[in-house]
């Protein structure tokens, strides 16, 4: 029987604190509203040096309200049982092909020699679902 997918979310938590992956809470867009509207402005009111000024003020303005980043672990944790099933349906092409029944088993084979693919791959595939299925913004 292969990885269940609570087995599979506790291997991707634990993958994400070691690769310290992050998401914004907020969303990334609205600083850039912020930004935009505000050079605008400036534009507007004093033409390229007010281009300059009103860059500069959206920049900090949006910087001061960017809002937190969160651990991805902390997300996968939090998933309810439809979203941690999705995951687990996004995940199950790399996961099935593996002879691993065990979640201690298959995170010692991820952080291994033949296993660092495979986690790159998790790891990619993992990010593209909360881009795409859970519109979260990755923070670099």
């Amino acid at each position: 029987m292969p990885v269940s997918a609570v087995q599979l979310q506790r291997v991707l938590a634990i993958l994400a604190d070691e690769d310290q992956l992050k998401v914004t809470v907020k969303g990334a867009g609205y600083g850039g509203v912020v930004a935009g509207v505000t050079t605008t402005i400036g534009g507007l009111i004093a033409g390229p040096a007010g281009l300059l000024v009103g860059g500069a003020l959206g920049g900090v303005l949006a910087y001061a309200n960017a809002g937190d980043f969160k651990p991805v672990s902390q997300v996968v944790k939090e998933m309810n049982a439809h979203e941690r099933q999705l995951l687990y349906n996004a995940m199950r092409d790399i996961v099935d092909n593996l002879a691993i029944e065990d979640y201690v088993a298959l995170l010692a084979f991820l952080n291994g020699g033949a296993g660092l693919l495979i986690r790159q791959q998790l790891m990619e595939r993992m990010s593209t679902f909360l881009r795409d299925q859970m519109r979260l913004q990755m923070a670099a």
